[in-house]
């Protein structure tokens, strides 16, 4: 008794604790997705909800990896460069192996920008090129730019100012088109400070003033630009009006911009400044060519693993390609199989009523060799017609009749289905049992008649054997339903067959023939009053 005590109070814990886990589940849940939805608006708040969550107790798998996503992106965002990334690795391993392209690329991009911060500028350059692709294959136009941005300055540090000028710029143009006044302003201090480091003194003033046309105070850095614009140029007036403007505004002056005031007015200041410049550029030089050896490694590296990304997206989808194909023939093979079976199903099924149809098959034939003797006649008519071309209007008579008779001979044609009609109407007000299974029969032998498209072939047939009956019918301009309607009436099937094909009351049918009939002798032509005369 007291095991199974024991053992009762063991399960009920299990159950408390999963129960509590759950709850703790939803509680992180709801705190990441908050955190993310402030993250743009308010950083700082984002980064506060997200260091209170104790991920060593509660977090694991997807929901671990969210968090250090999201707390590298809060740091970031906060100002707070990160060197270490231990943190953002948690995402960026987690996220590799699911189909989350939009986490994955946010890892990447954040795992680029705290090698950026380390000094570790192939490896940044690497991880910010992977978020870049995946950002272009899901037109995330943001993070395109954020991207660029990063590209820019990790070749600015570098001192590859021309490359980075080039990113930039991309970044730039996107910024442009989403009309982001934050990232204009960013985009042009950036590509006025290349320009700048360049020695391309109008450019530089160009994008400076870009930059302070849309912000609502100067920044320190955009003025001390332009003031090392000016001074590059020897304007030293407006050169004076900047720090003027810099005192004014108790900023202090950089570094370089101390070097140039340091030779102020002094007699050698064109020449100092020559050599000074001079100085410089063969130090970036020197910097880039340290720099670019290990760039180049990244860059080497980042192209094979595309490649070899590339090709394995080949060989899935060649796989993939070959398994449909494969499935395909295979159900080709299964519904060939079926309609082989259905068909010989069918073709028993046809066998047993041949016997009771094998009289109406006499009618038929004997319409046929009628049908065919008259189609002996039209064309030796036709033989006629084309001897006595020379003669118009004569000919045109001739035609005409010619027409008439074609059309009174194709009228003949389907006399055989009232036939039938009416030996199934027959056959289904008559009580013995032998007229029941007639019935039966015929009924069978009617709905095949509208299944197998009794319509199409009637018009095909026109169209095949009387193709100028069939032309002048189009020549009328009638609708289709219309046109198929007359062909019927023409060639002897009465209302009640045709209610049948169309499913239609024999009622709505002579109604439809009275309007029909009203078209036809509106058009007043001698063809359209014939058939007028003959529906």
């Amino acid at each position: 008794m007291t095991r199974l005590a024991a053992i009762i109070v063991a399960l009920a814990a299990m159950a408390m604790a999963g129960c509590a886990g759950r709850e703790k589940n939803r509680e992180v849940d709801r705190d990441l997705n908050a955190a993310e939805s402030l993250m743009e608006s308010q950083p700082d708040s984002a980064l506060r909800m997200l260091q209170r969550i104790d991920t060593l107790a509660t977090l694991s798998g997807e929901r671990r990896a969210r968090h250090a996503l999201l707390l590298s992106q809060a740091y970031h965002k906060n100002y707070i460069d990160l060197t270490d990334d231990s943190l953002i690795s948690i995402a960026v391993n987690y996220y590799e192996q699911t189909n989350n392209a939009h986490y994955k690329m946010m890892s990447y991009q954040y795992l680029g920008a705290i090698y950026l911060n380390a000094g570790q500028y192939g490896s940044a350059l690497h991880a910010v090129l992977n978020a870049h692709d995946i950002a272009l294959d899901l037109a995330d136009t943001v993070n395109i730019v954020r991207a660029e941005s990063l590209l820019g300055r990790i070749y600015v540090m570098t001192y590859d100012y021309a490359t980075g000028l080039r990113w930039d710029s991309l970044a730039l143009a996107k910024a442009k088109q989403m009309n982001n006044p934050a990232w204009l302003k960013v985009g042009y201090e950036n590509i006025a400070a290349e320009h700048m480091s360049m020695g391309q003194y109008d450019d530089a003033l160009l994008y400076a003033d870009s930059a302070i046309a849309i912000s609502e105070v100067p920044s320190s850095s955009i003025l001390d630009i332009k003031f090392r614009a000016y001074f590059g140029l020897k304007m030293d007036y407006k050169a004076d009006s900047i720090l003027t403007i810099m005192n004014e505004m108790g900023c202090a002056p950089s570094e370089m911009m101390n070097v140039a005031l340091s030779y102020w007015e002094k007699p050698t200041q064109e020449e100092t400044v020559k050599h000074l410049n001079q100085a410089i550029e063969e130090q970036n030089q020197f910097i880039t060519d340290i720099f670019k050896g290990n760039l180049s490694a990244a860059l080497n590296q980042y192209h094979d693993n595309k490649s070899r990304r590339q090709k394995e997206e080949i060989k899935w989808k060649t796989t993939l390609i070959t398994t449909i194909s494969i499935v395909g023939v295979l159900v080709i093979a299964i519904l060939v199989l079926s309609f082989v079976l259905f068909r010989m199903r069918v073709k028993e099924q046809r066998s047993q009523s041949d016997k009771a149809f094998e009289v109406l098959s006499d009618d038929y034939r004997r319409a046929k060799r009628e049908v065919e003797s008259e189609h002996q006649a039209k064309l030796k008519m036709q033989q006629n017609i084309e001897q006595l071309s020379q003669q118009a209007a004569d000919a045109q008579r001739s035609c005409e009749e010619m027409r008439l008779k074609v059309s009174a001979s194709y009228m003949r044609r389907f006399v055989w289905v009232d036939k039938l009609v009416k030996l199934y109407a027959d056959a289904g007000s008559a009580g013995d049992q032998s007229a029941k299974q007639l019935y039966k029969t015929v009924s069978i032998e009617l709905h095949k008649l509208k299944s197998d498209g009794f319509i199409a072939e009637a018009i095909a047939v026109c169209n095949r054997e009387h193709p100028e009956l069939w032309n002048e019918i189009l020549g009328l301009g009638l609708k289709i339903q219309d046109r198929e309607m007359l062909l019927l009436m023409i060639s002897g099937i009465s209302p009640s067959v045709i209610a049948l094909l169309y499913d239609k009351s024999p009622a709505a049918i002579y109604s439809k023939k009275q309007r029909l009939k009203a078209k036809l002798q509106e058009l007043n032509t001698t063809f359209s009053q014939f058939l007028a005369s003959e529906i």
